[in-house]
């Protein structure tokens, strides 16, 4: 049995036995009863869903921060002209 994280998996074959530790059967228990879920097995996936998607958020942030740096600095930027410009473009984009 590996111990990772909050959640204890054992292997078997190709299914995956994971037993949650204390703190989050009540978690289970409480969305369960609650009806959003019917057992345990669908809010597993659920939250795998959610933290890969969470994932795939954060790399697209991390590429768009590469990009800004990868594109250099600005020469004679204007801060005052930029925001006006950008409030110009928002009223006519509303």
């Amino acid at each position: 049995m590996l111990k990772s994280g909050n959640f204890k998996r054992k292997r078997m074959g190709k299914n995956t036995i994971i037993l949650p530790e204390e703190k989050f059967e009540s978690f289970i228990d409480g969305n369960s009863s609650t009806r959003r879920f019917r057992n345990a097995a669908e809010i597993i996936p659920t939250g795998l869903r959610l933290s890969k998607d969470e994932e795939n958020q954060i790399k697209v942030l991390w590429n768009a921060i590469q990009d800004g740096v990868n594109s250099g600095i600005v020469k004679d930027f204007n801060p005052k002209n930029h925001l006006k410009m950008m409030k110009d473009i928002k009223k006519t984009n509303v």
